[in-house]
C-alpha cells in the first residue's frame, strides 16, 4: 500500500512540475505578446509623429525625393527635430549623389540610435557625417560601432559635443552602477569597431566625456587601425591621459607616413602606367600606320594588276581586231586578184576566139 502511495506521489509531483512549466510558459507568452503589442504601439506612434512633422516641413519631403531621384546636391545640412531626422535616416537610399550630411545642432539623442545604425549599415555613398553638438549618448555610440563594422565608405565622422562617455567621468563612486557599466561597454565596443574599420580617415570626438580608461581603450584600438589619419580630441576636457594621447599621436603619424608613401607609390605607378600607355599607344599607332600602308600597297597592287589585266585584254582585243581587219583586207585583196585574174582570163579567151575566127 505504501509503495502504491509513493508511486501516486511521484506521479503527482511530475504533473505538478509540468503544470508549473505550463504556467511559466503561459506567463512568458503573455509577457512577449504584451511587449510585442507595446512595440507595435510605439512604432505606430513614431510613424504618426514623423508623418505629422513631415506635413509641417514639406521642404524635407522635397529634399528626400531629390536624393532618391539623384538630383540632390552632394552636400546637405539638415535642421530638424529628432522625429524628422529619424525619418530621414530611414528614408535615405543606400546609393545616391549625397556625399556629406550635416545633422549637427538638432538636439538629437539616443532615440535615433536604431535609425542611425540602419542607415550607416546599408549606405554605400555617404563619405562624411556630422553629428556634432547634439545629445547622443552611449546607446548611439554602440549603434555607430555596429554600423562601422559593416560600412566601408564613411571617411569622416564628427561626434564633437555629445555626451558619448556619459555624464560621469568614471572616477567617482558611481563607477559600479549599471549606467557606468553600460557606458564602459559602449566605449569598448566603439573602440573595437575603430580597430577593425579600414575606411575611416577622420574621427572628431571633442567634448564627449571620455576618461582615462576610455583613452586606454581608444589608444589600443587606434594602434590596430591603419586608415585613421586624424583623431581630434580636447585632452584638457576629455582627460584621456597624456600617455594614451602620445600612443594615439604616434600611430596617426605612422598612418599618415604610410599613406604618403602609398600615395607617392600610386603616383609613380600612375606615371609608369601613363608612360606605358603612351608607349603602347605609339606602338599601336605605328601598327595601325603599317597596316594602313600595307592596305594601301595591296590596294595599289590590286589596282595595278587589274589595270594590267584590262590593258592586256584591250591589247588582245586590239590585236584580234587588227588580225580580223588584216584578214578582211587580205580576203578583199584575194577577191580583187581573183576578179582581176578572172577578167584577164576572160580577155584571153576572147582574143583566142577572135584569132580562131580570123583563121577560118
Amino acid at each position: 500500500m505504501q509503495k502504491l502511495q509513493n508511486e501516486f506521489d511521484k506521479d503527482y509531483d511530475v504533473e505538478l512540475k509540468a503544470e508549473d512549466e505550463r504556467i511559466k510558459d503561459t506567463k512568458r507568452e503573455i509577457a512577449a505578446n504584451k511587449e510585442e503589442r507595446l512595440l507595435i504601439r510605439v512604432k505606430q506612434r513614431e510613424r504618426f509623429e514623423e508623418e505629422d512633422s513631415l506635413r509641417k516641413r514639406p521642404d524635407v519631403g522635397s529634399w528626400l525625393r531629390s536624393v532618391k531621384e539623384g538630383t540632390c546636391e552632394e552636400e546637405a545640412t539638415i535642421s530638424a527635430n529628432f522625429m524628422l531626422v529619424r525619418f530621414i535616416l530611414r528614408m535615405v537610399p543606400a546609393e545616391s549623389k549625397l556625399r556629406a550630411l550635416d545633422l549637427s545642432n538638432n538636439g538629437l539623442d539616443d532615440r535615433i540610435a536604431e535609425s542611425l545604425e540602419g542607415m550607416l549599415k546599408r549606405n554605400r555613398s555617404l563619405v562624411k557625417l556630422d553629428l556634432s553638438e547634439n545629445s547622443l549618448g552611449p546607446r548611439c555610440l554602440e549603434a555607430v560601432a555596429a554600423a562601422l563594422s559593416k560600412n566601408s565608405t564613411l571617411q569622416c565622422l564628427i561626434l564633437d559635443g555629445n555626451p558619448l562617455g556619459g555624464d560621469d567621468s568614471g572616477d567617482g563612486a558611481g563607477a559600479a552602477s549599471e549606467a557606468e557599466k553600460n557606458r564602459a561597454r559602449s566605449i569598448r565596443v566603439f573602440a573595437d569597431a575603430i580597430a577593425k574599420n579600414n575606411s575611416l580617415r577622420v574621427l572628431l570626438v571633442r567634448r564627449c566625456g571620455f576618461g582615462q580608461e576610455d583613452g586606454k581603450d581608444l589608444a589600443e584600438a587606434i594602434q590596430k587601425n591603419q586608415s585613421l589619419l586624424v583623431f581630434d580630441t580636447d585632452s584638457s576636457a576629455n582627460s584621456l591621459g597624456l600617455q594614451h594621447l602620445r600612443r594615439i599621436k604616434r600611430q596617426l603619424e605612422r598612418n599618415r607616413k604610410e599613406r604618403d608613401i602609398a600615395i607617392e607609390a600610386s603616383k609613380l605607378e600612375r606615371l609608369k602606367t601613363k608612360k606605358e600607355r603612351q608607349i603602347q599607344e605609339k606602338l599601336d599607332e605605328e601598327k595601325r600606320q603599317r597596316e594602313a600602308d600595307a592596305e594601301w600597297i595591296e590596294k595599289r597592287r590590286v589596282q595595278r594588276a587589274a589595270r594590267r589585266k584590262r590593258e592586256a585584254e584591250e591589247e588582245k582585243q586590239r590585236k584580234k581586231e587588227e588580225e580580223e581587219r588584216m584578214e578582211r583586207e587580205r580576203q578583199q585583196a584575194l577577191e580583187v586578184e581573183r576578179a582581176a585574174a578572172s577578167k584577164k582570163k576572160g580577155k584571153k579567151k576572147g582574143k583566142k576566139k577572135g584569132k580562131k575566127k580570123k583563121k577560118k
